[in-house]
């Protein structure tokens, strides 16, 4: 399976979970966490602890393999602000960027 997203990883969990005949409940406990956490993870709440996320992973024997997949998306595209102050302007004593 493809995992590009946290409604990904979620689809994924709980696929295996099933799978595996445990029920959110279940699951929770063997990861030291509980039922509400699960579901917010497999609803692909994106704010969950990744260290939960990877334990999940391993008690459902999953494990998750990165692949460069191209070009690095650049900050201007990925909506980061190009807009920042130049610090070294700033520690030489140049002009600082104005809001």
């Amino acid at each position: 399976m493809l995992v590009k997203t946290p409604a990904d990883i979620g689809r994924l969990i709980r696929a295996a979970r099933t799978a595996a005949g445990l029920t959110q409940s279940q699951l929770a406990s063997r990861c030291d966490t509980n039922q509400a956490w699960i579901s917010l993870v497999e609803n692909g709440k994106d704010t969950v602890e990744i260290g939960t996320v990877m334990k999940v992973l391993s008690v459902l024997r999953l494990s998750l393999d990165a692949t460069e997949t191209g070009t690095p998306v650049s900050d201007a595209a990925a909506g980061f602000a190009d807009d920042f102050p130049d610090i070294d302007s700033i520690v030489d004593g140049g002009p600082e960027m104005k809001g």
